[in-house]
């Protein structure tokens, strides 16, 4: 039961989360401001990090379900890592 509430989570969010990136991205060339290159690079990376972000949660909701909140920690640090060093 749990697996099947999680997945179906999951495919939400990660059909949204397309979604909203390629609206965002859209947006943004509509916009003066934001036409550029640099710019919709930028936009690119943060949209795909916030989109792991809401999978990471989801996954990290399955793990607390199941009281393995060790590998929660790890994935969460990782990625946090992964993150900071792209955006930098």
């Amino acid at each position: 039961m749990v697996d099947t509430i999680i997945g179906n989570v999951l495919t939400l969010r990660t059909i949204f989360g397309g979604g909203i990136i390629l609206l965002s991205l859209i947006i943004a060339l509509v916009l003066p401001g934001y036409s550029s290159l640099s710019a919709l690079i930028g936009i690119f990376i943060v949209s795909w990090f916030t989109l792991f972000g809401l999978i990471n949660s989801s996954i990290m909701s399955l793990l607390q379900a199941y009281l393995q909140t060790e590998f929660s920690l790890i994935s969460t640090t990782i990625g946090k890592i992964t993150t900071f060093g792209l955006i930098a």
